[in-house]
């Protein structure tokens, strides 16, 4: 019994739900984060219209430049299966600096390509955000993935907080996230096998 719970000591400690943009999150959204110097990276970035995309107006989609741009990236879904949703993103940039860290947001479906920013474009913010905030509505169509990308294009790091809201079919909780291993988790679990099986050895030769 004292073997079987290591293991599920283990397995909770392992179990982790991943914050990157991979991992599909719950709508409406609302949460903080930070665009580091760590973080994936676009190639270029989008060049501001300025004004926001609507649902009943979205400019067309320019990019610029080869350099690497780091972004946070939120998978969401249109949970309205039959109709196309407008769903509206804000984004509130916690610092900031003109030319130095500003931070823009942009939506596409089913997901960014970062090697090719404007394929999938659903619409962005217009206009880049310094302490200050920012929004931008887009169409998604009808059960469809989507993702939410919060980018840094002047380089450095800036806080932030992000709210997604209009997904479909009063925003119900989408599916439950597939879990992930964390390096720690892993180790954590591979220990509780290990002496669940000593456990079993030494009740065998008893």
């Amino acid at each position: 019994m004292k073997g079987t719970a290591v293991v599920l000591w283990g397995f909770a400690a392992a179990v982790g739900l991943s914050s990157s943009g991979s991992a599909q999150q719950t709508c409406p959204l609302n949460t903080g984060g930070a665009v580091l110097v760590t973080d994936a990276t676009q190639v270029g970035a989008l060049v501001p219209s300025g004004v926001p995309d609507t649902c009943a107006a979205t400019a067309p989609c320019v990019a610029q430049g080869s350099q690497a741009v780091n972004y946070d990236a939120y998978t969401l879904v249109n949970n309205n299966t039959a109709n196309p949703t407008c769903v509206t993103a804000k984004l509130t940039a916690n610092c900031g600096v003109q030319g130095v860290t500003e931070l823009y947001l942009a939506a596409y479906s089913p997901a960014l390509n970062p090697a090719s920013i404007c394929q999938n474009y659903l619409g962005s913010s217009g206009m880049t955000a310094i302490n200050s905030q920012v929004s931008a509505s887009f169409r998604v169509p009808a059960g469809a993935p989507f993702q939410v990308v919060v980018s840094l294009p002047t380089g450095g790091q800036c806080e932030y907080t992000l709210a997604v809201s209009g997904c479909g079919a009063g925003d119900p909780q989408p599916p439950a996230l597939i879990p992930t291993l964390s390096p720690l988790g892993l180790t954590a679990l591979l220990l509780g096998l290990a002496v669940l099986g000593w456990r079993r050895l030494r009740l065998r030769d008893l």
